[in-house]
């Protein structure tokens, strides 16, 4: 999702957003979201998208705040359950969210460097704790991946 996705008015916001259709109830499945952390090692920025599930007539009948969001492998993600009690959810909208959110931790850095001697090449190792900041990002990469559906026909 990048800065030419539609935007939507989200809680008082303007917010960069997707609207997916979902198919007809069957049977039990689940939506994957990972949103991918862009950047450097201590700058980095990342999209924690807000999630709306609504019915047929476009009234929401639940929704995913960023700060449910679990870290796995340095990425955000949720996983969204459709069951026979969600069997009337056809639409799902991820959203960007406020762009206050960003924190801090140290890591470790460590740099090396090659010394050309008379006698051969020396490796000099040096180490210190940085600080790295996450900030969020209004849109970004997000990867979608749905688990107990047949694949679409092509």
């Amino acid at each position: 999702m990048n800065e030419t996705a539609e935007v939507f008015l989200q809680d008082g916001e303007k917010a960069y957003g997707v609207l997916f259709e979902l198919p007809e109830f069957a049977k039990t499945y689940s939506v994957t979201l990972t949103s991918i952390t862009q950047g450097m090692q201590t700058e980095r920025m990342v999209f924690a998208p807000r999630v709306k599930m609504m019915n047929s007539r476009f009234e929401v009948t639940r929704s995913f705040h960023e700060s449910d969001l679990r870290t796995r492998g340095g990425n955000p993600e949720r996983t969204i359950y459709i069951n026979p009690a969600n069997a009337g959810e056809r639409y799902m909208l991820i959203h960007g969210s406020g762009l206050r959110g960003s924190y801090s931790k140290k890591i470790p850095v460590q740099t090396s460097q090659a010394i050309h001697t008379g006698f051969g090449v020396v490796y000099w190792a040096d180490g210190a704790d940085v600080v790295a900041t996450t900030r969020s990002s209004p849109y970004g990469e997000i990867e979608v991946q749905v688990d107990g559906l047949k694949p679409a026909a092509r």
